[in-house]
């Protein structure tokens, strides 16, 4: 959704309108402490609206990746990155502005009142939608198939690497379903990262969960099956809370790029659950500038899934990433949205 929509008079009175209704309930909530602290994120995430930096960047001017391309002794990493399905907020904003929107908009706001005592929410950090639940469990049926069970991609997921996701909880649910009969198979643990945290105004894009913790994982109801306990599931080692005001996406891709590099970073990344505008920038700064590929133009659909190869390389002393192009492969769903 564009600023310019998110100023819109009639669109910026009824996002004010709800977080008056959550002051007011703080006089009359018996969770108080959780009042309080939706408060300071609903006052969080309008200054992040008015006057954050983090896509104030220019793609442009970064380095070509491809002063490194005739490089023999670059450094080479897998990635596999899988988008979250549909969350609450794509539910209510990103289905059209006509004559159901302030339906869709009301029942939001009532919901929100009605988790006013809770640490849940619709709007902050917003969770997956009953679609987006269904999303995740339809690749989950894909990569189970037997049918599917030779393909690169596929094989990738269910046993390659380590798995990561960010610190919203539309991420961490989309890989806790999708993922699930690996997580069961393996007992393995998925790394939440704040470095992947979306690149956006949006307060759909602030965390619930404060560094080193969790944030509340009740719903959807699919993901409390499959993940009982989110502690026994996600790591918080690299979760070091909500993105800061005057930081960038791009700071935080690189921050990423970098990490994959390390020394005891495996040779395949699995990113459960990323995120559409973060993924798009990371192809747009990372893949050579004279590409015209299509993940630079389109995000990957609700749990879309891709893999492709980064490489690391020196120029001018200087570290310098490459997406190859030929390398990136659709694995399920595909490039599409806008």
């Amino acid at each position: 959704m564009s600023v310019d929509l998110l100023l819109d008079p009639y669109y910026l009175t009824l996002l004010l309108t709800a977080l008056y209704a959550l002051w007011v309930g703080a006089f009359f909530a018996v969770g108080a402490d959780n009042v309080g602290y939706k408060a300071r994120l609903w006052t969080t995430g309008f200054i992040h609206l008015f006057f954050s930096s983090d896509k104030k960047f220019s793609v442009s001017k970064e380095i070509d990746p491809d002063a490194i391309k005739h490089l023999t002794d670059v450094e080479k990493k897998t990635l596999v990155f899988i988008r979250h399905g549909e969350s609450e907020w794509n539910e209510v904003f990103n289905k059209g502005f006509g004559p159901s929107f302030p339906v869709r908009l009301l029942k939001a706001i009532v919901r929100e009142w009605r988790l006013l005592v809770t640490g849940d929410s619709v709007f902050v950090d917003s969770n997956l939608s009953d679609e987006g639940a269904d999303q995740a469990v339809a690749l989950r049926k894909f990569l189970a198939d037997p049918k599917n069970a030779a393909e690169p991609g596929v094989q990738l997921i269910n046993g390659a690497g380590k798995l990561y996701c960010s610190n919203l909880r539309r991420s961490m649910a989309t890989t806790g379903i999708c993922l699930s009969d690996r997580l069961q198979r393996t007992g393995e643990k998925v790394q939440m990262m704040t470095c992947l945290q979306e690149v956006t105004f949006n307060i759909d894009g602030l965390a619930l969960a404060d560094a080193n913790t969790l944030p509340a994982l009740a719903h959807p109801a699919e993901f409390a099956r499959v993940v009982p306990d989110p502690a026994a599931v996600f790591t918080t080692k690299h979760n070091v809370g909500n993105k800061p005001l005057r930081g960038t996406g791009l700071t935080r891709m690189k921050q990423f790029a970098e990490y994959c590099f390390n020394k005891d970073t495996p040779d395949t990344l699995i990113v459960g659950g990323g995120h559409s505008l973060w993924f798009r920038f990371f192809f747009q700064v990372f893949m050579p500038k004279s590409s015209d590929h299509i993940s630079k133009k389109k995000k990957l659909v609700n749990c879309g899934a891709c893999s492709l190869t980064l490489t690391r390389g020196k120029h001018q002393g200087k570290w310098v990433y490459r997406i190859e192009p030929e390398s990136v492969e659709v694995i399920y769903g595909g490039f599409g949205g806008k």
